[in-house]
């Protein structure tokens, strides 16, 4: 109707485009304030509280999924070369004395620590009902090498001389000594 002026009207319409922006950056800033989680899990702390301010790039808190745990460990120069991803260890921890728990080798470094000269490794262990928790101590056993159609005797009944490992064994009534080679031992055996 031009009741006003085209300068009014460019005033106005600048105006308009400004608070038009500032309602685009303040829905963009809501937006981003929502924090959404890139996995499923619970919150095991938190470093900030609700309505804090947060510097780009801070910890907020700490998301933990436990459902699948990864364990890591090392393994000695001796033993690396047992260690073939995708192998299967069993693992025991102190609070669940009577369980075995089953984990996949995931991964073996290719060198050696500087410091302790081992080799890291992690495993992949399954928690569906959420018994482990992180920090728990573990014992994990791998097998190494498998010996068929061998004679098992516990370790205390070796006798070590100067000529090698002999046994007694009994020939009718009559102890006998005879030497035998050692293999692998495990738990005392």
């Amino acid at each position: 109707r031009e009741s006003i002026s085209g300068m009014q009207r460019l005033q106005a319409q600048v105006e308009h485009d400004a608070v038009e922006a500032q309602a685009e950056m303040a829905q963009t800033q809501f937006e981003r304030s929502i924090i959404t989680a890139p996995f499923s899990g619970r919150i095991d702390e938190r470093y900030i509280d609700q309505d804090e301010m947060v510097s780009p790039g801070g910890q907020v808190l700490r998301l933990v999924a436990n459902n699948s745990m990864k364990l890591v460990s090392e393994l000695a120069e001796r033993d690396v070369t047992f260690a073939m991803e995708g192998i299967t260890a069993e693992v025991h921890f102190d609070a669940f004395a009577d369980t075995t728990f089953l984990a996949r080798l995931k991964f073996v470094s290719a060198t050696a620590a500087t410091s302790s000269r081992t080799y890291r490794c992690e495993f992949v262990l399954e928690n569906p009902n959420g018994l482990i928790r992180g920090g728990m101590h573990a014992r994990v056993k791998m097998l190494k090498s498998e010996h068929n159609n061998v004679i098992v005797l516990p370790q205390t009944a070796l006798l070590e001389t100067e000529n090698g490992r002999n046994v007694f064994v009994l020939d009718g009534n009559v102890a006998v000594r005879r030497h035998v080679s050692g293999g692998a031992s495990n738990q005392g055996q």
